[in-house]
């Protein structure tokens, strides 16, 4: 019998399902609608539906937990900007394209 074949998922799911769970380690819940768009060596994350995240334990677990997930260090990173009240962006640069 054979098993059915995994289904592959893109970089983009994978990198959303990453953060999503980064977020609910360090705040306790994941933003209800995360978009993620990745080209060359930039990550861009829009967040919505959850407040912004002040620990300042955040920052250090998206890179490390970046870096660790995708194999190469986050060169620089800004995190929590603010679009709107229940709204963030977070940029990563890599150092190498993905």
């Amino acid at each position: 019998m054979q098993t059915p074949p995994r289904t592959q998922i893109s970089l983009e799911e994978s990198i959303r399902r990453l953060y999503n769970r980064i977020e609910r380690e360090t705040s306790g819940a994941a933003s209800s609608e995360t978009h993620v768009l990745a080209v060359d060596n930039k990550i861009i994350v829009v967040a919505r539906g959850v407040p912004v995240d002040k620990s300042p334990a955040y920052e250090q677990t998206l890179r490390s937990e970046f870096a660790s997930e995708l194999g190469c260090r986050v060169e620089s990173l800004r995190t929590r900007i603010s679009l709107a009240d229940d709204e963030k962006m977070e940029i990563f640069v890599l150092s190498r394209p993905l």
